[in-house]
């Protein structure tokens, strides 16, 4: 995985920028959204099969919790409020799924109406209202 870091030493406004890796060992991919204190994505590796998990961190590869609930093949996280997590997964009995995590695997509903396709929800549906 490549990183790229830019900045401007000319500029009289510049803020220091540190770098941190947040893909743990081992893990083929990693992909990511980030607020001030919480990153999500998904992230795959041999521990999961080599299929994409949703996952969140908080700025560390340390931090970093799998996301993917039980009885879907895969996930992934687009969006946080800090709190919960939005995104969807791939349930073999049902599909697609949107869904909301509360910070866990186990925490999570299923945003999407009894036989629909709805897959997809950004950071907005999370926001705290």
């Amino acid at each position: 995985m490549a990183a790229a870091v830019f900045f401007c030493s000319a500029c009289a406004l510049a803020a220091n920028y540190t770098a941190i890796d947040l893909t743990p060992s081992g893990s083929l991919e990693l992909r990511l959204t980030a607020t001030r204190t919480q990153q999500v994505g998904y992230g795959r590796s041999s521990a999961t099969g080599n299929e994409s998990h949703a996952c969140f961190g908080n700025g560390s590869a340390a931090s970093r919790v799998d996301l993917n609930p039980s009885g879907f093949t895969s996930s992934s996280a687009n969006g946080t409020n800090g709190t919960q997590q939005v995104g969807s997964g791939y349930n073999p009995a049902s599909g697609s799924r949107a869904l909301l995590w509360s910070g866990s695997a186990n925490n999570y509903v299923d945003l999407s109406p009894s036989g629909s396709l709805c897959h997809r929800l950004r950071a907005s549906a999370a926001r705290s209202r």
